[in-house]
């Protein structure tokens, strides 16, 4: 077994497919997960992702995704310093047989997002700590549209068994995400820049 697969096996690493979201702007969320890692899916339309006390907006395109690896509280907002509220403020749909869906009915356009949590049983390990607050990955990465596309037409369609394999894809998108990070983006030294080696 190589490093990083034997790595991630002590992790026992569990993913959740925590909601689906339907969102016409303006709209904002607040997130937070602590000691746990999030990730943020764009399905269609467009966001930006943004820290409190932090000037710097990411834009985030349909088809890209972001990991948080600590869960750090952020937001999600359909344009930079758009106003931002709890999950508890958008309407919740239960999907039968299937994760909620947030929606927020406004006039402008449309974005939807598939997220979710993922529990780290090591999240203080150093390869977990030495990460950034935030993993984004672009739509011209062939492995991550791959991914994603599948993730997406399973929630679009919600099939039967169609959880568990979300579920199960949460789990592959954090491995590849890392993999990625720590061979071709990695900076610095550590855990992860010996992974490269």
């Amino acid at each position: 077994m190589d490093v990083l697969s034997s790595l991630l096996a002590r992790f026992r690493l569990s993913g959740t497919v925590y909601c689906r979201s339907k969102l016409n702007a303006p709209w904002g969320m607040e997130l937070e997960y602590p000691k746990q890692a999030c990730f943020h899916v764009v399905d269609e339309g467009a966001c930006w992702l943004g820290f409190p006390g932090d000037e710097d907006w990411l834009r985030l395109e349909s088809g890209e995704m972001v990991v948080l690896p600590h869960g750090d509280r952020h937001t999600l907002n359909d344009s930079p310093g758009s106003p931002a509220w709890p999950l508890d403020r958008f309407d919740k749909v239960q999907l039968v047989d299937g994760p909620y869906q947030l929606e927020k009915r406004g006039d402008g356009r449309l974005t939807t997002l598939i997220c979710g949590v993922l529990d780290l049983e090591h999240h203080e390990h150093p390869a977990v700590t030495q990460l950034p607050r935030v993993l984004h990955v672009r739509r011209d990465n062939p492995w991550l549209r791959a991914t994603l596309q599948m993730m997406a037409r399973e929630a679009r369609n919600l099939s039967p068994g169609a959880i568990s394999i979300m579920t199960r894809l949460v789990e592959v998108l954090f491995i590849q995400t890392v993999r990625y990070w720590a061979t071709q983006e990695a900076r610095g030294s550590g855990w992860l820049r010996a992974l490269s080696d």
